[in-house]
């Protein structure tokens, strides 16, 4: 429609004429910035007003769009300002199913927007925030997105930053849906624990979820260590 026109040219304000991927590229290689007209008006606001439109789809459209944003922002501003921005509008249930989706889907993919692999973790926040919806679709993909960021990182940044989002999603007795997602995620979690004090934290986590009152968090767990590599449960 004709008002989505002013945020079109807005956006192509922070595009190199090569197009966004072609701006991606050169700015991992160090070639360009966003253009300097671009900042006039802070990208985050830009955000913050597309996610406010009536029509999903524009949202989902503004979402995919994220990695320009980021792009724009720059690392700092996006560890410290677009990611607690997401997880505050996330907790707060601002965004439809779909935004949702699409927003853990780029998540998952978007660790050098901020920063090295030591920072990769900033990502989890939002994504743990995505893992006590209600929606299936979205807590799945909050889980496969973790999984992804939690494969940059090293042992010891999951002993710190995966770990303690597994128990709490395992022990958060509020609702079922935090403690499906932590089946999707003890495996990981374990493999950077199995010669650590919280590794035995984690195995009774796992004896807990499999006696759960929730036939759904069961199945989980079932489907999620019936491949092997789980924690073991005793």
């Amino acid at each position: 429609g004709q008002d989505a026109l002013p945020g079109q040219r807005q956006l192509q304000r922070w595009v190199a004429p090569g197009g966004a991927g072609l701006l991606c590229a050169q700015s991992r290689q160090g070639q360009v910035s966003p253009p300097a007209a671009a900042m006039e008006s802070s990208p985050l606001e830009f955000l913050m007003e597309e996610l406010t439109s009536d029509n999903p789809q524009q949202c989902i459209q503004c979402i995919s769009r994220l990695r320009i944003i980021g792009l724009a922002l720059g690392q700092d501003k996006t560890r410290s300002d677009l990611l607690p921005f997401l997880k505050g509008e996330i907790e707060a249930g601002k965004f439809t199913d779909e935004v949702q989706v699409s927003i853990a889907e780029v998540l998952g993919s978007f660790s050098e927007f901020v920063g090295p692999s030591s920072e990769a973790h900033c990502l989890f926040p939002p994504l743990e925030a995505l893992c006590s919806v209600e929606e299936s679709t979205v807590r799945d993909q909050a889980v496969a997105s973790i999984n992804q960021v939690g494969a940059l990182l090293t042992p010891a940044q999951l002993q710190t930053h995966l770990a303690p989002i597994v128990l709490r999603l395992a022990r958060n007795k509020d609702w079922f849906t935090p403690r499906v997602s932590a089946c999707g995620l003890v495996a990981l979690a374990y493999s950077a624990c199995a010669h650590t004090p919280i590794a035995a934290e984690l195995r009774e986590e796992v004896k807990a979820l499999a006696v759960d009152d929730s036939p759904m968090v069961r199945r989980a767990l079932a489907a999620r260590l019936g491949g092997g590599g789980g924690p073991p449960g005793k």
